[in-house]
């Protein structure tokens, strides 16, 4: 045997009894990482839901700008006649319904009824035209788009076109 300096003997022997705990803390160094990734993961997946699920959930309001810009547009409809008809038992189309009336009442004389029909009405709004008020009918739809609270282009596609010839009505239906 070589004789060797006791500090060598020192170091080999912690050398390897160390070498296995570094290799042990390496392990559990990994997995942590792994962990931390996986619940930054879950957690960024956790925060997209609950967006997406706030604004599905959100109850539609019109702010008092959007109004503004609503009845500036349809200054021009001053003395004309809307019809709203809503489904009552649900409180959010009951206050988006609401809110509606008062901001097109500023402009436009405003007829409230409960829903007609037995069935659910379709979510949104629906537009009922008569041929006799489809310049309203596209006025009021580019306030409705121009403040943010409608797209036009789901109005247009849902408006049905065969009210009396000098009726329009909207039937606001729940949000989805």
């Amino acid at each position: 045997l070589t004789p060797y300096p006791l500090p060598l003997w020192i170091g080999e022997f912690f050398r390897g009894s160390l070498g296995a705990k570094a290799e042990d803390a390496d392990r559990k160094a990994e997995k942590a990482l792994t962990d931390s990734k996986a619940a930054e993961d879950s957690s960024e997946h956790a925060l997209a839901l609950a967006r997406s699920t706030e604004e599905y959930a959100a109850w539609r309001t019109i702010s008092d700008k959007q109004a503004e810009v609503i009845v500036k547009h349809l200054v021009s409809l001053k003395g004309h006649t809307i019809t709203i008809f809503v489904f009552t038992d649900d409180p959010e189309t009951s206050g988006y319904a609401n809110r509606l009336a008062a901001v097109l009442n500023r402009v436009m004389k405003v007829t409230g009824a409960a829903w007609p029909g037995k069935l659910l009405p379709k979510p949104g709004l629906v537009f009922t035209v008569g041929k006799d008020r489809e310049k309203d009918f596209a006025l009021i739809v580019e306030a409705l788009d121009t403040a943010g609270v409608e797209k036009a282009s789901v109005l247009h596609k849902t408006a049905e076109h065969r009210a009396p010839d000098d009726g329009i009505e909207v039937n606001v239906g729940g949000k989805h």
